[in-house]
């Protein structure tokens, strides 16, 4: 009984002399709460919804879908001289790396006009021109 009773008696003594008097989860600390939360919360919900996002893409990326086409470029000479086949030979060497793009080199489109056609009717997706020289110099003189 008597340890029961300096029990009490130890448990009286610690609620007199308590070094904290308010928590957290008191009434009056209901604002500086409430911003704290967000201060905590908030960070950790922008960093997971980046992370997700972030995530999804590049899981996406590691898919391979063999439906989807590939986007078909154009590469034409205008010019017809050593600088446009050059032009032309450059991006038929650099095709070889890569086969991310459905390539055409078309020597039936002789004009800007025609290759410009190809884009805006949506037949491809961009049109890489050599240099129309004789164009060009008739500009500058």
């Amino acid at each position: 009984m008597s340890d029961e009773k300096e029990d009490s008696q130890v448990l009286a003594a610690a609620e007199e002399y308590s070094l904290y008097t308010h928590s957290l989860w008191g009434p009056g600390f209901a604002s500086s709460r409430r911003l704290l939360l967000l201060v905590l919360i908030q960070p950790l919900v922008y960093t997971s919804l980046l992370m997700l996002a972030v995530l999804s893409l590049y899981f996406g990326s590691l898919g391979t879908n063999n439906n989807l086409p590939k986007l078909t470029v154009y590469a034409i000479d205008l010019d017809g001289g050593f600088l446009g086949s050059q032009v032309i030979a450059g991006v038929q060497m650099a095709v070889k790396l890569s086969n991310a793009l459905d390539w055409r080199f078309d020597p039936n489109i002789t004009s800007s006009t025609m290759s410009e056609s190809l884009v805006l009717e949506e037949r491809a997706w961009a049109v890489v021109q050599g240099p129309d020289l004789p164009k060009l110099c008739y500009h500058h003189n």
